[in-house]
This record gives C-alpha cells, structure tokens and sequence, in this order.
C-alpha cells in the first residue's frame, strides 16, 4: 500500500507561529522573515499567549517629586493622573498602593551617643530600602551611619522602628551623622488628579519620591521595510541573546599564540532566530581589532568560541571582540508570529498558489490519501503535468499545452485531449506494475482503465474546457475525475 498527501491545496498566503526572540541590541525588536502584507492580520504570541496590540498594563511609577518641597507643604501632585492599585483590573488607587519615600541626608544623632551606646534611633520610621521599597528586611547598603565623617560598619538594622546598631561605640564628642529613607504616612489620595497628602512636611534638602502604580503602553506595533517586517514591543521582553561589545582577550596572547576562546559561547549571528543554528556565523559576523584596528580571522568555531587570528599578537597588544552568543541558560520569552504575506513573497507555495505539500488535521495527524483517492490524485498529476518538464523524466505528463495558439475546429481538440488522458492511463498502469516490485499497491489503487471520458468546451470562453471521467480500478471500484483546462493563448485567432 503506498501513500501521498492530498494534491491541490490552495495556499493561504499565511505564515504559521514563526518563532523569534527579541534582537539583543533593543530586545523590543523582532525581524520577521518576510513582508507583512495585512498589518490588520497579524497575531503576536508570547510563550504560547495571544499578546494583543493595544495591551496596557498597570506599571510602577517613581516621580521626584523634591521641587515640590518648601518645608511647609505635605501635598504633592505626581506626573501622571489615575493612580491605579497593581492589580492589572482597572481599579483605582487606594492609599496602601502609594509609596512616599523620603531621604534624610546626615541626620544627626550624635546626642544619643555617651561613649558606652552603640545604638542609634532615627527621628523617621519606617525605615525602607532605596532600590527595593517593599523589602520586608533592609541590609546594611541601605543605611549610612558616619562618624567624624567617616562612613562606619553597622552591625543590625530594626527597619519598623528605625534601631540601627553599630559594631563600635562612639566617643563622646563624636559627630555622628545617619542617611536613611524612610515611608512617609499617606493620609489621603485622589487618583484621578493624581494628589497625594502625607502626614509629615518635608524639610528643604529631603529628597521625596512618590511610588504609585499607572497605565502604560505594553502592546506592539509594525514597521514595514523593503524586504521584511518588524514587531516593535513598547516593553522589552526576556531574551537569551546577548551582544558582548569590545570584549579584551589581550592576556590569551603571549607572541606564541595565534588563537583566542571567547568567555561566551555559543556565537551566532546577528538577528538570530530562536532555532538559528551556531555553525551559520560566518567571519564577516564577528568583529576582531588588534590595537584598535579590525583584523580579520583565519577560522572560528562559533560552537566552542575558537577564533583563529593566523597572526601571533605581541603580549602588550591589545585584542578584543565584538560578537553575539546565546546562553541556553537564561530565561527568555519565545515570540510566535502569524501573518499574511503576498502571494509574489510566499515561501510556502513558491507564488504559485497551490501547495502539493504535507498537511495535517486539527489532531496534528498527518493528513494522507490511500486506495481510490490515491489513484485519482496519480492520474490528476500526470495529467496536468508538462511533458518534457521533468528532465529526468522526459516522457512524464501530457502534451495538451502544445496546443496552446493553434486554430483548429473545435471537434479536432476533444478527441486529442481524449487520447491524451487515455493515454496517461496506460503509462500510470505501467508504473504501478513497476512499483509493485517494492512495496504493495492494493486493488483499490491499481489503475484498470478511463470510463465515460467527456471533454466540453465553454460556452462562455472558447479557452475553457472540462474533462471529466471514471477512474476505474482492478478493484471494479470507480471515482469520478474532473478537471480543466484554461488556455492563456487563444485556441481561435480571428481573421
């Protein structure tokens, strides 16, 4: 029994979930392949979710907000009205999803110090963190405590109610001074102006910056250039694909040595796709300078980070590189595309419109034809196909494009197309019999000969004719062909 997937598929145009990461340069943007022909059409995932083109979510905010300070004042307005609380659910702010944050700068602190405490309380609380305002703990990089100006080891930090221990004991006469951030109390807020009231009143010199939660872009949109297409992310996303600028291999080189390892591997090259293979990179791909000037290699092996110079560096020359590698490693987020090219830039039909390629049910099961539906689609094949194209097979297909321009009578066509498909038949009958030699061909599928062969010409374009006809198998089984012929060239010149 012998297979073939389904003949005459028209194409759609539509390339399926290529799949991309973002360029490490941006990593906002993704080089697709080929032209986008309907920007309305397209659908962008993201790690296997539909990420829609307009898509806004609710991003932290930090405004400075210290020229708003006169030390009289505990109202403050941010940049950006509608305050929202985070949740990414449209709701408006309350006042536990706002952060004031205040900076006290060399507090003093040095009447709490008697020559026998190591302690120290701040006038301010809660103490937080400067890069991490929600860290439950503060570690000893969030707080500096001087003494005579010196900054001095701090030994715990009590964040709630502002302890701060260190390892030595000042003298009594020491100048000890404390920089810290503290949260300010909200007392209320108005998310749609974007108002803010604190309990205290900053002091000139306190840097104040405000945390609140507002809607921004994080959708996508499309660039159309001359040969391919852009998804432009408003965010960046996660990628594995890095660009290492200018990085210095001068210590492997010793004037013996010819040859250096990059610290990453493995190199690709730019504008990689997420299955862009490593042995793709070529020389031009790379950048090497030896004392500021590009050289090129001799070889590299992108996989293990081989370069080879064929020149021997001086030990005081100085070597680097620029190049981009994929750390398997990292974390990134896999971007699938969807979109309809023109039928001029399709990869999949070759601009021919019809695809005579494998295709594949909704279960993902290979779509095949067997019996008396293979035997159709052997005739169909031979029958539309030119003889003399194949130039392996010469005598494969059909001379009916040879009568293409010729001015005869219509009764002389339908006998010629007629011995044309019979003749087919027999040659279809002869490769069967050929390919039983290696593999079983049932009953149902061996050709036995053509019943009720009818060929009609148009009524309304002389150029068209229909054929139809019984395709009968040694099984006595019988499936009905139908097909046509749409001549470009007019069979009938006027006079």
């Amino acid at each position: 029994m012998s297979f073939d997937t389904k003949l005459l598929r028209y194409c759609d145009h539509r390339i399926i979930e290529e799949d991309h990461v973002v360029d490490d340069i941006d990593f906002k943007t993704v080089f697709l392949n080929s032209i986008v022909s309907s920007e309305n059409d397209v659908v962008v995932r993201i790690n296997d979710t539909i990420f829609v083109r307009d898509n806004k979510i609710e991003s932290l905010i930090k405004d400075d907000v210290t020229s708003q300070v006169t030390g009289l004042n505990s109202s403050f307005t941010v940049e950006n009205a509608f305050l929202f609380n985070g949740a990414n659910k449209s709701q408006m702010a309350s006042i536990n999803d706002v952060v004031v944050q205040i900076k006290i700068v060399d507090e003093d602190a040095s009447a709490q110090f008697t020559g026998n405490d190591n302690l120290l309380v701040t006038q301010h609380r809660k103490l937080i963190s400067e890069y991490s305002i929600y860290a439950s703990k503060l570690s000893v990089d969030d707080v500096v405590v001087k003494v005579n100006n010196i900054k001095v080891e701090i030994s715990s930090i009590d964040a709630l109610f502002g302890k701060i221990v260190l390892v030595n004991k000042p003298l009594l006469n020491d100048i000890v001074t404390v920089t810290y951030f503290y949260k300010a109390k909200v007392l209320s807020i108005n998310p749609q102006a974007g108002l803010i009231d604190i309990k205290e009143k900053p002091q000139v010199g306190d840097i104040v910056n405000i945390y609140y939660y507002h809607l921004i872009n994080d959708g996508w949109k499309i660039k159309i250039e001359k040969f391919a297409s852009q998804i432009i992310f408003d965010l960046p996303k996660q990628s594995n694909q890095f660009l290492i600028n200018d990085e210095d291999v001068s210590s492997q080189f010793n004037g013996l040595i010819d040859r250096f390892y990059t610290k990453n591997k493995p190199i690709i090259p730019p504008r990689a796709n997420i299955d862009t293979q490593p042995e793709s990179t070529i020389i031009t791909q790379i950048v090497v300078k030896l004392n500021g000037t590009r050289i090129t290699p001799l070889n590299l092996n992108a996989n293990t980070g081989l370069i080879v110079l064929g020149i021997f560096p001086k030990k005081d020359d100085v070597v680097t590189i620029t190049y981009h590698y994929r750390d398997e490693n990292y974390p990134v987020d896999l971007i699938s595309v969807n979109y309809q090219v023109d039928v001029n830039k399709c990869a999949k039909c070759k601009r021919i419109g019809q695809l005579n390629d494998f295709d594949f049910d909704k279960l993902g099961e290979l779509i095949l034809v067997q019996d008396e539906e293979k035997l159709l689609q052997d005739v169909m094949k031979f029958t539309i196909a030119i003889k003399g194209s194949n130039k392996a097979h010469i005598w494969w297909g059909t001379t009916l494009n040879s009568y293409v321009g010729t001015a005869r009578v219509n009764d002389y066509y339908k006998p010629k197309f007629k011995s044309e498909i019979i003749s087919a038949g027999d040659k279809i009958k002869d490769l069967q019999i050929q390919q039983t030699q290696y593999q079983t061909v049932s009953d149902e599928e061996f050709f036995s000969h053509f019943e009720n062969i009818t060929v009609e010409q148009s009524d309304y374009n002389p150029n068209f004719y229909e054929i139809n006809a019984l395709v009968v198998s040694q099984a006595d089984t019988a499936i009905e062909m139908s097909t046509s012929l749409l001549f470009s060239t007019p069979l009938f010149e006027k006079k």
